[in-house]
């Protein structure tokens, strides 16, 4: 039987109507404490939208499927983990790049994070997203493969408030039990944060 670990904003009750978006979980953590808690996420009206117009790409199942294997594995060479790390570096690279930014001066702890950390890191996490953010015109984009059909919608600039954040197990725990209960539910500082990611690094 499936267990959950649900990890709810203050005063946020579960949703009854939401998006869906698969992510691992470093990509939270890198959402949460250095892009100060935005995160920026494609969500599909469905978590399996089986029959729809969605791509492999858009389906939050396959995505799920994707990550949970070779982080259950320890795959630390599985093609779709290092695709995934080269993409947080990219965003790293774009956001943190500014030699005006805050986090500047540990822009390379920040790329190492995202070249070097075990491949657990990847463990997958869905985010249940409010539907009338995703919706809205002025939030939630129909681009990509949205354009053609896909029922998926781009959020950039997604809030804490705005989803709900659900870690599942299934026939075993996650493997990032305590760092995902330190650094979600101990809410740690941002620099200490960093410091623990890059001591799993």
């Amino acid at each position: 039987m499936a267990k959950a670990n649900i990890a709810l904003p203050p005063g946020k009750i579960f949703p009854h109507e939401a998006y869906y978006s698969t992510q691992p979980f470093l990509a939270w953590c890198l959402n949460h404490y250095v892009y100060d808690k935005t995160h920026y996420v494609w969500a599909s009206r469905y978590f399996f939208p089986y029959r729809a117009l969605n791509p492999k790409s858009s389906n939050p199942y396959q995505i799920f499927q994707d990550f949970y294997q070779p982080c259950v594995d320890r795959d630390q060479h599985d093609a779709f983990i290092q695709q995934k790390r080269l993409k947080l570096r990219a965003g790293i690279n774009a956001v943190i790049g500014d030699p005006t930014h805050l986090y500047y001066p540990k822009l390379n702890d920040l790329f190492h994070i995202c070249d070097h950390i075990d491949v657990t890191f990847f463990w997958p996490i869905i985010y249940l997203i409010d539907e009338s953010v995703a919706t809205s015109t002025s939030r939630g984009t129909v681009a990509g493969s949205g354009l053609v059909g896909s029922e998926e919608r781009l959020i950039k600039d997604l809030k804490e408030d705005e989803f709900t954040l659900v870690i599942p197990d299934f026939d075993r725990e996650s493997p990032l039990n305590g760092d995902i209960d330190d650094l979600v539910n101990d809410r740690k500082s941002n620099d200490d944060a960093i410091k623990l990611l890059l001591i799993r690094s």
